[in-house]
């Protein structure tokens, strides 16, 4: 018989710790409330991915729900100078050029981009 060679368990899970989706609101009955009366309706049609109200300057809030049946997203976001709502958004964009933006131009919290990133994978 041959050498055979003992199997090793497989290295334990890294605790990433919690990824949150909701930041600056209690919970998501109030973020829908808000969307609802501020930003646009019609992303209270998707599934919530992700809920930022924070502290910066240029950006106040932004919403980013999931097309029912679909791949697309749509997002919403008041800044200093408009409010916008994009109805069609492919997660590439998400990942990237918005992504980008949050964290340059926006200069966002870098645990509250990471939970998106982790989130948007």
């Amino acid at each position: 018989m041959g050498r055979t060679k003992k199997q090793q368990d497989p290295p334990a899970a890294v605790d990433e710790g919690p990824i949150y989706n909701i930041w600056g609101w209690t919970d998501i009955d109030a973020v829908a409330a808000d969307v609802y009366s501020s930003i646009h309706s019609s992303l209270l049609e998707g599934l919530l991915v992700f809920a930022y109200q924070g502290t910066s300057e240029d950006l106040s809030r932004f919403v980013i729900t999931q097309r029912q049946g679909s791949s697309d997203y749509m997002l919403g976001m008041i800044t200093q100078g408009y409010t916008m709502y994009l109805p069609h958004v492919p997660r590439e964009y998400l990942r990237t050029d918005f992504m980008t933006e949050l964290k340059k131009k926006f200069k966002i919290n870098e645990l509250i981009t990471s939970n998106l990133e982790k989130i948007l994978r």
